[in-house]
């Protein structure tokens, strides 16, 4: 939700805090913070609501699943129904007593298989689970991947789920119905009695108090279950009988889980608890695929449970395999036409509320609020039946009779004179005992420690439930331990082959084999690395994102003090970070040498805005933001802040002469910095602990000009946890800025986060994760073909489209491929700015176009091994993205038909005029785009554009004419009903973005723009590599000295290589070797016998002439070395000559009276590391008055080895360029060849076809159709390529609207979940 900085309209200027000038200007909170506080209370009183809808609506499933459960079962039994009149007397007929008032089996029926109907409604009842389990499984295995079982745990499984379903007969079939409803309810209560006895014998660390209650509880559900044995086995066996065995289908849950090895010296209970433990962990891995074959069996097998145990007539409950089918035994009387349904009736009373429960449940659990949502009606519902049944049993009018010749009721406890007599019988009393011990038998539920939104597997053990027993199958079927949940199918790093840890074995296991669970993961405090990439931002935009900054460390700074004072060891909103700013170009461009250089005007800026944004943020001056300590560095140099909250922030200066600049290689830097060096390399981590740091620690990608609020972070950090596999998690990007062109984006943004991000996150994964706000799990971006495939130089010109031209949508690629999941959260907002030109505007989406095509190409090619290796990606999202792919490709063609036929209905030129007509300036403008400079080109985009609005309002005219003549039930008119209606809709169901709705106008407008001319145009540039956007222009005078700098740089780097290609002939035949530097060596290997010395002084010459011609493209490697080398050499120079240094120092002090400032600063100098000595902008007092500090040695040492191998600067020659610039060129030729020629063939076929439409050899499809409005009859004609595209692209909105209903419903939850209902009180 956007709670933040919409209302914050602080703009405090640059505060000099002179002596004399001590006056602020502050606003009042509630104008900073009205709209957060309105929002925040709206939160609040709708979690409040929505925690008591759920609580009264649980608990009504509850009674009424218990009640109508009754009245089935006292449906089937044989006897009529009997209550107590106001005479005292009982109403029945033809009813025998036993000695406890329970009557007696009788033989005689006044109509036979009265109970047939009631059979089949409770069978149904039963089933009903089943298949809804069946469905789920079947969709999760139709868009996702799982694990298949093998046929030990599936036999296994189904073992255990046939226990199951005997005792369900046993009990509801054959124990019920003798049974009234008091005894009934009480009597389900006992059966938790297994998971009882294995509460009572675990291994885990429980008290001694607990232990002896576990075992109380135990020992009185299984003494009341021989109380049925002993009272008359005959009537009464199959209830205890029914009761034991339905309860071990909860084994899963109440097996601890056994760590030790397996030996001979173990107890018998042991054995069994590992033998369980494994069996548990295989069925836990392939729990989908065994649900669907569970829940078909289980169907297939309680069906002819049914027919084995009602076919036989000769058992006492058989009614004959006939009678079971006999239309008239579902009647309710003889004298009744046709089939009552009262039975249904019943049936949906009894099935419906377990669906409803069971998925209020999982929100409640997923939302944070299980204790007043699932604990409190559970703890009430028994009660709450039981006053229900004795107050309706006991009650004198007949209200409560369904059908009044049936007298439809339970079976009411009789026998005694009064209401005490009942409740204080023997049966009441073991009954109320029951009822304490399933309480304290799942008192877990009073202590839930699952994350927010958790999973389906982190909430249940198994994804079934009974709705027969509903209460005590939620109960029971809850997890348990929630920190014990063990993850199978994570993904774990690697075993890397490295000598830096203390044990030499320790890294060579696999750890593969390592078997990690969520409560050894949880130990470990989330630490986030925020991350963000500078270039060219202006003041405002770092602004945002230092206010970002500084609100984060103020809420981790109160989490931290919160969690210290009063000693909270699980508080799952806790997590440190550190802050780590990446400036690329940091540094005025100067030559190779030259130390007298400063930093550009944006880092000195970026000083500046610091102190701005903590005043914004805490309203008072912080001292400390004055005095960074400042670091010269291998890549250039560094400054560290401290935040009031303790918390460090690294601002990284990029020198691009000392190493690669652009986004992706800072990305490189901070990936290999905080993942490689700061966690991979410490000597202090074994394998293990390596793999559990890593998935806890998250590197938060944020661009230089991004708005978010720390609730933003947790959000992210929400899906994180509750999914291990997950890779990456991004936000909801708000555009902001003003103008036209902001409108558009503001509307294109929400839809697209609204219907295709929600889509891919249902249906597979988000297939790009912004690189603006991101949050990534460090294990992920390890594993192997992530991090060390994105330090690939591109060398085909595909490769400069893929890599630099989109680096977030590529990481994210190479993420999917390897197994991993990447999500997306709508409550996590994040605002940036966006291009506000048209010209801006293009050169962003010039950039994205061609990289998102190239990407998905990638993704499409790789679909077989992607589906493979991801568990979350299926052949059907695969299908999914390929039909978005060439709708995009085919969308121009679409669009110039729908202009062409909208112009011909509108204004009335025909159809041939109207093609001419368009596609005249559309061949003009695919040659302007091909052949003219980038500003024409951007200057006839723009008069297009204008002109094509226009035209829009002419295409609105066309089609609200065509729409007319049309009528609603035509496909088109259902198509653009449907498209507007999904749109509006959408914005309803996100309030908070329902304004965007206004600038839908604009969109219409700009359809033929940004789906025709902007396609053509990125297309065409696509040979054109450079960033587009934030590019600082330069005036003729300095792009004249950046070239001369440029060039000398050059030569003295082909200076220096030359000077190290030392070239020797030796005097025998062996060869002649041939170094550059020491990469190029050359051997010319010429042997006795097959050549002379004539011709080995021929091929030196010939190999001479293939260095020289290869040198430039080999000269930015040779100089990266050579700087590295230089430094390196600087260093040792340095140290040998400290000593000569120091007696100079000593002897300057004798004889300095006085010293200028510059004089200070030079002898400042001497005390500087040997990187810092002499560079000017190190001094400079814009940057801070803080203290010069050094890197550690193995940090400095790290840097030298990251740019030697992957970062060193690359020096751009002629034949290079020239190269790659010609594979560009041909690359973007075969697309538009491509491009063009689908179009072409695609408007060819349906103008064809559309022309044969009203002649006698038409090839439409014609069909009648009832108009809604005009009530009457009328026949639709369309071709039947323009039908198919319709039902495409409708299917296709279609999915994208259900999508979204679910996505949002998670958002919505995500936000009641972190949404707390008495915060604390701001001081």
């Amino acid at each position: 939700p956007l709670t933040f900085d919409l209302c914050r309209t602080d703009t405090t200027s640059m505060v000099d805090f002179l002596p004399w000038d001590p006056f602020r200007e502050i606003l009042e909170d509630n104008q900073v913070y009205s709209c957060d506080t309105c929002f925040n209370w709206s939160k609040r009183i709708l979690k409040v609501t929505f925690i008591g809808m759920i609580s009264l609506i649980v608990l009504a499933c509850l009674v009424t699943s218990k009640i109508s459960l009754f009245f089935i079962t006292s449906g089937m039994n044989p006897h009529f129904k009997f209550r107590e009149t106001p005479s005292g007397t009982n109403t029945h007929k033809d009813v025998n007593y036993s000695s406890c008032g329970v009557p007696t089996c009788m033989t005689f029926q006044e109509r036979p298989n009265n109970n047939i109907r009631w059979i089949w409604a409770l069978h149904l009842s039963m089933c009903v689970p089943y298949m809804l389990c069946m469905v789920k499984s079947i969709w999760k295995v139709t868009f996702k991947t799982k694990t298949s079982p093998d046929w030990g745990t599936l036999a296994w499984v189904l073992v255990v789920e046939s226990v199951h379903s005997c005792g369900l007969f046993f009990l509801a079939f054959l124990g019920l119905p003798k049974l009234d409803v008091f005894r009934g309810m009480l009597t389900l209560c006992a059966i938790g009695c297994v998971p009882s006895l294995l509460r009572a014998l675990t291994l885990s660390k429980t008290s001694k108090k607990e232990r002896i209650l576990d075992a109380l509880s135990a020992i009185v559900q299984f003494a009341g279950m021989l109380a049925w044995m002993l009272k008359q086995v005959i009537d009464f066996w199959p209830i205890p009988v029914g009761v034991i065995l339905i309860s071990v289908v909860w084994w899963e849950n109440f097996i601890d889980k056994y760590h030790g090895q397996f030996d001979f010296s173990m107890t018998w209970y042991e054995r069994i608890a590992k033998r369980l433990t494994n069996h548990r962990r295989k069925v836990q891995k392939s729990q989908v695929k065994i649900s669907i074959f569970v829940s078909l069996w289980k169907m297939v097998f309680s069906t002819g449970l049914l027919l084995a145990l009602y076919s036989p007539s000769s058992l006492p409950w058989g009614t004959g395999f006939n009678a079971l089918f006999d239309q008239n035994n579902f009647k309710a009387h003889e004298n009744t036409g046709g089939i009552v349904y009262d039975w249904l009736y019943v049936f949906a009373a009894q099935s419906v509320p377990g669906i409803i429960c069971k998925y209020l449940f999982t929100l409640a659990v997923r939302g944070s609020m299980q204790v007043p949502c699932i604990a409190v009606p559970m703890l009430l519902s028994t009660p709450i039946s039981l006053g229900v049944s004795i107050w309706a049993c006991y009650d004198c009018n007949s209200a409560w009779k369904l059908n009044a010749e049936d007298s439809l009721f339970w079976n009411c406890f009789s026998g005694h004179d009064g209401l005490v007599d009942v409740l204080l019988y023997r049966w009441g009393v073991v009954g109320v005992a029951f009822w304490v011990a399933e309480m304290w038998t799942t008192r877990y539920l009073w202590f839930p420690k699952v994350e927010r939104l958790a999973k389906t597997g982190r909430i249940f053990t198994m994804p079934r439930y009974c709705s027969l027993m509903l209460e005590q199958s939620l109960a029971l079927n809850r997890r348990r331990n929630d920190k014990e949940f063990e993850v199978v199918d994570r993904k774990t790093l690697p075993s890397y082959s490295t000598a830096l840890d203390n044990d030499p074995d320790q890294n060579q296991a696999n750890m593969k084999d390592v078997k990690i669970n969520v409560k050894e993961s949880r130990k470990v405090v989330p630490k986030i690395y925020c991350c963000a990439t500078m270039w060219h931002e202006n003041e405002a935009e770092m602004m945002q994102i230092m206010k970002s900054c500084f609100w984060l460390d103020k809420d981790q700074h109160a989490r931290r003090m919160v969690k210290d004072e009063f000693g909270l060891k699980d508080d799952l909103d806790y997590y440190e970070f550190d802050i780590h700013i990446w400036f690329d170009d940091a540094f005025e461009l100067h030559m190779v040498g030259d130390k007298s250089y400063s930093v550009n005007k944006f880092v000195k800026q970026f000083c500046q805005v610091i102190q701005d944004a903590a005043f914004a943020v805490h309203r008072v001056r912080i001292a400390n933001l004055d005095k960074p300590e400042k670091i010269v560095t291998p890549y250039g140099g560094q400054f560290k802040y401290t935040f009031p909250g303790g918390n460090k922030m690294y601002v990284h200066l990029k020198d691009k002469m000392l190493i690669r600049h652009k986004k992706r290689w800072s990305q490189v830097m901070y990936m290999y910095y905080l993942l490689g060096e700061n966690l991979w390399a410490r000597r202090d981590l074994s394998s293990k602990q390596k793999q559990i740091t890593s998935e806890n620690t998250f590197i938060l990608a944020l661009d230089g000009d991004v708005d978010f609020q720390p609730d933003a972070v947790r959000m992210l950090l929400d899906l994180m946890k509750r999914d291990l596999n997950v890779a990456a998690t991004c936000g909801r990007i708000h555009p902001i800025g003003s103008g036209p062109m902001v409108w558009y984006q503001k509307f294109e943004y929400a839809v697209g986060h609204w219907m295709s991000k929600s889509t891919e996150h249902v249906l597979g994964c988000v297939l790009c994760s912004p690189g603006c706000f991101s949050l990534f799990r460090g294990s992920a971006l390890m594993d192997d073909n992530v991090m060390k495939t994105y330090t690939r130089r591109p060398t085909e010109g595909i490769h400069y489209v893929q890599y630099d031209q989109g680096e977030d949508r590529w990481l994210c690629t190479l993420l999917l491929q390897q197994g991993f999941k990447v999500e997306y959260s709508a409550a996590a907002d994040a605002l940036t700015y966006c291009p506000e030109g048209f010209g801006e505007f293009f050169n962003q989406r010039r950039r994205w176009t061609p990289s998102t095509f190239a990407n998905i190409l990638d993704l499409l090619s790789s679909a077989g091994r992607t589906v493979q290796n991801n568990q979350n990606i299926s052949t059907l999202y695969m299908i999914y993205q390929a039909s978005l792919f060439v709708s995009s490709i085919l969308g121009p063609s679409t669009i110039f038909l729908v202009i062409v036929n909208s112009l011909n209905i509108a204004i009335n030129i025909g159809k041939t005029w109207s093609f001419v007509l368009v596609i005249i300036p559309m061949v003009l403008y695919i040659l302007i785009c091909l052949l003219a400079k980038p500003d024409v080109q951007i200057m006839t985009s723009a008069v297009l554009s204008t002109l094509m609005a226009v035209v829009q309002i002419v295409v609105l005219v066309g089609i609200m004419r065509q729409v007319a003549s049309d009528s609603v039930c035509h496909p088109n008119t259902m198509l653009l009903i449907f498209m507007t209606g999904s749109f509006v809709i959408g914005g309803l169901m996100h309030p908070q973005e329902a304004t965007t709705l206004v600038h839908g106008f604009i969109y219409y407008l700009a359809i033929p723009t940004m789906y025709l001319l902007l396609i053509v145009y990125s297309i065409c540039n696509m040979n054109v590599v450079s960033w587009g956007t934030r590019e600082e222009v330069k005036t003729s005078t300095e792009k004249e000295e950046e070239r001369l700098i440029k060039e000398s740089n050059f030569k003295s780097a082909q200076s220096e290589v030359m000077a190290m290609l030392p070239i020797s002939i030796p005097d025998n035949k062996a060869g002649v070797p041939i170094n550059c530097g020491s990469l190029c060596r050359c051997l010319c290997c010429l042997k006795d016998g097959r050549s002379d010395e004539a011709i080995e002084l021929e091929r030196v010459h010939e190999e001479l002439s293939s260095i020289n011609q290869r040198l430039e493209v080999l000269l930015g490697e040779d100089r990266a070395k050579q700087v590295v080398e230089n430094i390196v050499l600087s260093h040792t120079e340095s140290e040998q000559n400290e000593e000569e240094e120091e007696e100079a120092d000593e002897e300057g002090e004798d004889s300095e009276e006085e010293k200028t400032e510059e004089e200070e600063s030079q002898d400042a100098d001497k005390d500087f590391h040997p990187l810092a000595k002499g560079m000017k902008w190190i001094t400079d007092k814009a940057l801070g008055r803080g203290k010069i500090g050094e890197l550690d040695d193995g940090e400095e040492d790290f840097w030298k080895e990251l740019i030697l191998k992957y970062l060193y600067p690359l020096v751009k020659n002629k034949i290079e360029e020239e190269r790659v610039t010609d594979q560009l060129k041909d690359l973007r030729n075969k697309c538009i060849f491509a491009f063009i020629l689908l179009n072409v063939l695609l408007i060819a076929l349906m103008e064809t076809v559309s022309f044969s439409v009203g002649t006698d050899s038409s090839l439409a499809i014609k069909w009648n159709c009832t108009d809604p409005i005009l009530k009457k009859s009328v026949e639709v004609e369309l071709d039947p390529v323009a039908l198919l595209f319709i039902c495409v692209f409708g299917i296709i909105v279609a999915i994208q609207f259900i999508c979204m209903f679910g996505h949002r419903l998670m958002t919505w939850l995500q936000i009641m979940a972190i949404t707390a209902i008495c915060p604390p009180k701001k001081k």
